[in-house]
C-alpha cells in the first residue's frame, strides 16, 4: 500500500513539475509577472537578508503589482506578485512549469537573492512556501499539496534529507496564503492589508517546534504509518491548526 501511495503522489509531482500545469500562464499575465520580477531584482540590493527580507520583498511585490497593474482586480494583482516571488524565491522550475522561461543571464542574481531569504530562520522553508504558493496560483490546491508531499516522500529515501513535517508546514502555509490571496476579491484585499501590516515572518508560517524531520522511509512507515497513518493524519491536523493561528493566514476558507 505504501508503495502504491508513493507512486500515486510521485505521479502528481511529475505531471506538475515536468509537464506543466493544465493552464499555462497567459501572455498578458506573464508580462506583468516579468515586470514585477524585474523590478524586485533591481531593488534586491536594498532587500535585507533573513526573515526580514521575506517580509520586505513581499511588501514590495504586492505594492508594485498593485501600482503597475491597477486595471486588474486584487486577486489578479496578488497572483502576479505570488508568481513573481515563486520564481525569484522558490525555484526557476516554476516558470518552466508555466511554460515560460526567465532570462538565464539573471539566474545567478535570482539564486543569490533566493539563498539569503529565510522563513522562521530557514532558507528551505522560504523556498517551500513560495513553490507551493506559486503552484496554487498557476494550478490548484491539490497539485500543490501533491508536489509537497511527493518531495518529502522522495526525501525519505536513501540519500535524501528525510521526510520533514516542518517542510510540509511551510508548503501548507504557502498554499493557504495563495488561496486567500487569489480566490475572492474581498478576501484578497483583506489579505493584502494584513500582509502590509505584518512585520515578522512568523505571521506567515506556523511554529515548527516539535514537528518531526529527517525521517527515513522506514521510520516514516513504522512510526507514523506512512501517509495514511493516524499519527500522520493527526500531525496534519495539528499543522493546520497552527497555520490558522498565523495572523496573516486567518480568515474563512
Amino acid at each position: 500500500m505504501y508503495r502504491i501511495i508513493l507512486l500515486a503522489v510521485g505521479m502528481v509531482a511529475s505531471i506538475v513539475l515536468l509537464s506543466g500545469t493544465p493552464h499555462a500562464v497567459a501572455d498578458e499575465l506573464d508580462d506583468a509577472v516579468q515586470n514585477v520580477s524585474d523590478e524586485l531584482l533591481t531593488k534586491s540590493p536594498s532587500i535585507p537578508s533573513g526573515d526580514e527580507g521575506f517580509v520586505r520583498i513581499l511588501h514590495e511585490a504586492l505594492e508594485v503589482a498593485k501600482r503597475e497593474q491597477s486595471p486588474h482586480d486584487a486577486c489578479t494583482q496578488n497572483k502576479i506578485a505570488i508568481l513573481a516571488l515563486a520564481s525569484l524565491l522558490g525555484d526557476d522550475r516554476i516558470s518552466r512549469t508555466a511554460k515560460r522561461e526567465r532570462d538565464p543571464a539573471l539566474q545567478k542574481k535570482r539564486e543569490t537573492l533566493r539563498n539569503r531569504i529565510t522563513l522562521r530562520g530557514r532558507n528551505d522553508l522560504s523556498k517551500h512556501f513560495w513553490v507551493s504558493a506559486g503552484l496554487v496560483a498557476m494550478s490548484n490546491e491539490t497539485n500543490a499539496k501533491g508536489v509537497g508531499i511527493a518531495k518529502e516522500v522522495m526525501d525519505s529515501r536513501p540519500g535524501g534529507s528525510g521526510f520533514s513535517f516542518a517542510d510540509l508546514a511551510a508548503d501548507l502555509a504557502g498554499i493557504r496564503f495563495a488561496l486567500l490571496a487569489t480566490r475572492k476579491i474581498e478576501q484578497a484585499e483583506e489579505l493584502r492589508e494584513r500582509v502590509l501590516r505584518a512585520r515578522q515572518s512568523d505571521d506567515f508560517c506556523p511554529n515548527i517546534e516539535g514537528l518531526p524531520e529527517g525521517l527515513t522511509a522506514e521510520q516514516f512507515q513504522n512510526e507514523f504509518g506512512g501517509l495514511g497513518g493516524k499519527k500522520t493524519r493527526d500531525l496534519f491536523l495539528q499543522i493546520d491548526d497552527r497555520i490558522r493561528e498565523c495572523p496573516v493566514l486567518r480568515g474563512e476558507d
